[in-house]
């Protein structure tokens, strides 16, 4: 959540942004950036980050609407999500849960993403964009544009089972 004292313009504005969504993904396009979005929602349940790490580019980037600079590189990215995903498994309380879902974007309609819901809250969406070789190129965290609320929930909460953890 952005402070200050513009936090309610910010809030007011993004609101009122709307995106134009591009056309169709190409099948194969879309089946492919689902696969890698289901891939990072079972790392995410399960808080386990090595099968996700392991399709990362070397040049991947890590980006969130909530973090002023991205994170660059394979080992960054890899290291952060490392640190933070145990930072989250010690904390012994609701970490919240990524579902399945697609959101309408620029880059196409019906983009697969991840939406995470903490406390009955949906807070933000992860967008992933793949190289043509199919690996990560970029992880995008979207909290405010599109809002998390316009995203379309498949109700799939891949690893969920794995994890030993409730459903919402």
């Amino acid at each position: 959540m952005r402070k200050g004292p513009n936090a309610s313009l910010i809030r007011v504005n993004a609101a009122r942004v709307r995106l134009v969504p591009g056309g169709p993904l190409p099948p194969e396009r879309r089946d492919r950036l689902e696969a890698a979005t289901r891939l990072y929602a079972t790392a995410r349940n399960t808080l386990d980050p090595e099968p996700l790490i392991e399709r990362f580019a070397t040049d991947v980037a890590y980006e969130s609407q909530d973090v002023l600079d991205a994170l660059t590189g394979r080992d960054r990215v890899a290291g952060y999500l490392r640190e933070r995903w145990a930072f989250l498994h010690g904390l012994g309380r609701d970490i919240g849960r990524v579902e399945m879902g697609t959101i309408d974007l620029p880059e196409g309609r019906d983009h697969p993403c991840g939406i995470l819901t903490v406390e009955g809250r949906r807070r933000s969406l992860a967008v992933l964009s793949l190289h043509a070789d199919g690996l990560i190129r970029r992880l995008d965290f979207m909290t405010l544009v599109p809002p998390p609320s316009a995203a379309r929930g498949t109700g799939e909460i891949p690893g969920l089972a794995a994890a030993g953890r409730a459903g919402p």
